[in-house]
């Protein structure tokens, strides 16, 4: 914002007159205000969609170790990072509605490290409280295949979300 002193206001032929915020902003042409608020508009529609995306923050090479490894502490966090939006939906044919969640959470893990064959294994197959399903990864380390599988804690009414690793 301009202010101006009153040398300035002397230099305008304006004296003794200091313009307050009013005045100052009755100045901004009409067009330059809808230029102004097509800006920001764009700029907040562009930052909501950006933040849309299925973008997940994920070291492939961490991830590979954590499962070679059998490191749950860094396995929790990075199967609760792709699942942090996977909220139950539930429909006739999947009354714990989590099927749909599981498929995502496969293809997540498959998109962010590409070298991992990742699948079901099964759904709400293990008989806990609350049920558990099962996702198998096969990976390479060093020219031997590692199998790793890791059970994903489906409840009825929560997000799904890590619960073991083991093969």
């Amino acid at each position: 914002m301009v202010l101006f002193t009153e040398r300035c206001g002397e230099s305008l032929g304006i004296r003794n007159h200091r313009p307050n915020l009013f005045e100052i902003e009755g100045r901004l042409p009409l067009k330059n205000m809808r230029s102004l608020f097509t800006l920001l508009f764009l700029a907040v529609v562009l930052s909501y969609t950006a933040c849309s995306k299925d973008t997940f923050n994920i070291n492939c090479g961490t991830f590979q170790t954590d499962l070679i490894d059998r490191n749950e502490d860094g396995l929790r966090t990075h199967i609760n990072q792709f699942t942090q939006d996977l909220f139950p939906d539930p429909t006739p044919d999947d009354s714990l509605g989590h099927a749909e969640n599981l498929r995502i959470l496969v293809r997540r893990i498959k998109d962010q490290c590409s070298s991992l064959d990742a699948d079901i294994g099964c759904y709400a197959c293990i008989e806990t409280l609350p049920l558990q399903s099962e996702i198998v990864i096969l990976l390479d380390s060093a020219g031997v295949q590692v199998l790793r599988i890791i059970d994903i804690t489906t409840p009825e009414g929560d997000k799904l979300s890590y619960s073991s690793v083991h093969q």
